[in-house]
């Protein structure tokens, strides 16, 4: 077996012809018929190895620009078709979502397209305010100076005019004006505001009055047969009592809150 170890005999014989005086092998032959190693050729050649690994660097960027340039062109090519193709199938899809599917409620259709046209409304309600801002701008200033007519001494209206305005008082209107603006005459009425905001611990100073009956009150009374004009009908004393009932819860009532108030105030002043 080639693993195993030779016999003694044969290992002495063969130490015996391994002598000085040798013929050489065939791989210590090859390397004396090489002149030069590669690695030392490598680096006296580095001058010749780099002009030529530039000139085909050169050529395959020449190839390689060429190929990009053909291929740009038909990635543009493709990318418009394919933006004509997405904008279309966009379109379909869009329209496709705003129908009802099937099995879903009117609420939730609702509340999709209104999720779907809140972008829409948004950039329209965007662009329509930078047109309108655009427009301010470039607007030019004369056109305000030109609309404003001077006031002629020849004019009698214009005359009075500026008197009144010479003298401090305030000009009168013009009704032809207030007639040319609107057809109906201008008004002025006190405008009551309803937008101010009510605390949470607002005091209440007094109960609420009743002063008309609930809806259909007298309909109830009259079909039931229970009812009388008699029995609604309240005597002096009896308003008397009840107003005077009425006072009396109304004093407690602002008697205890003054009394919690101040046991509040006190806390506090005793805490801190």
């Amino acid at each position: 077996m080639p693993h195993k170890r030779a016999k003694r005999s044969v290992r002495e014989k063969e130490r015996a012809e391994r002598t000085t005086d040798q013929a050489p092998s065939q791989a210590s032959r090859n390397l004396r018929e090489e002149s030069i190693p590669k690695s030392i050729a490598r680096v006296l050649n580095a001058s010749q190895i780099r002009s030529e690994w530039k000139q085909s660097l050169g050529k395959r960027k020449r190839e390689q620009g060429n190929t990009e340039a053909v291929s740009q062109r038909r990635s543009q090519k493709k990318s418009r078709i394919k933006g004509s193709d997405a904008g279309a199938a966009s379109e379909d899809l869009r329209l496709s979502q705003m129908r009802i599917q099937p099995g879903e409620s009117l609420a939730h259709f609702n509340k999709r397209v209104e999720d779907n046209m809140r972008p829409l409304v948004k950039s329209a309600v965007q662009s329509s305010s930078a047109h309108m801002r655009k427009l301010a701008k470039d607007a030019p200033k004369t056109t305000d100076r030109k609309s404003q007519k001077p006031l002629n001494s020849s004019d009698p209206l214009s005359s009075t005019k500026m008197k009144q305005l010479r003298s401090g008082t305030k000009p009168d209107p013009d009704p032809a004006q207030d007639r040319n603006q609107s057809g109906k005459p201008s008004v002025d009425f006190a405008k009551a505001s309803t937008s101010t905001p009510k605390s949470v611990n607002d005091i209440v100073q007094a109960p609420p009055q009743i002063k008309h009956l609930p809806r259909n009150a007298k309909k109830i009374l009259a079909t039931s047969g229970k009812g009388k004009k008699s029995d609604a009908v309240v005597s002096m004393v009896q308003k008397a009592m009840m107003e005077a009932e009425r006072e009396n819860a109304i004093q407690r009532y602002r008697e205890l809150k003054e009394r919690r108030l101040k046991e509040h105030h006190n806390i506090i002043n005793a805490d801190s």
